[in-house]
């Protein structure tokens, strides 16, 4: 598989760094204790996300006093009322969504507020598994807030960025030469010994090459906040 696109999704990526408020999900045909589990999971999941400063509804109501039909589904919907929230706390991004269940499935929307340009972006899933939920509400947070976990001392971004550069050196590097080898191997006018020396070549340029697709592999996980 070509590295391109990984590379590409990497550099397109905008993880959102900055005070994030994470609001009560609302529990449409669900027990409030799970909305609220599923409430405390998006907010830990966000926590985990590096340059993100999580607070919570709960944070909202202790430390601001608002109102709490400001709090409720009906001011996802008038971005002014999203706006004057985020702004009383200092937040640049507010996290809120619903879960509803019908039948035996349960339907999860999580929304992203971005409080400068009043954009709203959303992501849903259907869940049949309860065992399931917790998991995926924890991807569809990183996918929001752009995926990047908390970086370890010595990685990070920079890190894999730098290991990006040398895996792909090594496979262009690895792959033009194992090409090269092979035109002489094949040269019509080659001596016996010759040949054999770049059957040699060949196969060092290409065990090269393996390198760096894996060394590729490691600077991408370590730029996704997976190593």
């Amino acid at each position: 598989m070509s590295p391109l696109p990984l590379l590409l999704s990497l550099a397109l990526a905008t993880p959102v760094v900055g005070r994030v408020l994470v609001m009560d999900l609302e529990g449409i045909s669900v027990d409030a204790a799970d909305a609220d589990a599923a409430t405390r999971v998006v907010a830990a999941a966000a926590a985990e996300i590096e340059g993100v400063t999580v607070m919570s509804a709960a944070d909202i109501r202790r430390l601001a006093s608002l109102e709490s039909d400001r709090l409720k589904a009906g001011c996802e919907q008038d971005a002014s009322c999203m706006a004057e929230i985020a702004d009383t706390m200092g937040a640049e991004h507010i996290l809120f969504g619903s879960l509803g269940k019908l039948g035996s499935t349960t339907t999860v929307v999580l929304s992203l507020f971005d409080a400068r340009t009043t954009k709203v972006t959303r992501r849903s899933f259907d869940v049949t598994d309860a065992g399931t939920l917790p998991r995926l509400l924890r991807e569809a947070t990183a996918d929001l807030l752009g995926g990047t976990k908390t970086a370890a001392p010595g990685a990070g971004p920079s890190a894999g960025l730098v290991t990006l550069g040398v895996g792909a050196g090594l496979l262009v590097v690895g792959g033009a030469s194992a090409g090269i080898a092979e035109l002489m191997v094949q040269a019509p006018d080659g001596d016996g010994d010759a040949k054999a020396t770049w059957q040699t070549v060949g196969l060092v340029a290409l065990g090269g090459a393996a390198v760096g697709l894996i060394v590729v592999g490691v600077g991408g996980a370590l730029m996704a906040g997976g190593l």
